[in-house]
């Protein structure tokens, strides 16, 4: 199931939620993926995965052995 209609399905009370929890720069940054406004890099939509790297945990070099590029950009979550 793709985010976007995950979304719409989600219920009003459950989707508030979810972006309280958020960061007003997440929320815009989420909304933009959930309307299909954005698009996630290549080496992720090709895969169909995300990755999400944890600092100072060597996510560049784990994402350049997986993905085969060491920066595709970010969507910071703090």
């Amino acid at each position: 199931m793709s985010l976007r209609l995950f979304w719409k399905i989600t219920r009003k009370h459950k989707r508030e939620l979810l972006l309280s929890v958020m960061g007003p720069i997440e929320q815009k940054q989420f909304r933009k993926i959930v309307e299909g406004k954005t698009d996630l890099p290549k080496c992720f939509s090709s895969r169909k995965a995300i990755f999400i790297q944890v600092p100072k945990t060597a996510g560049s070099s784990i994402c350049d052995a997986v993905f085969g590029v060491s920066r595709v950009g970010h969507m910071p979550y703090s």
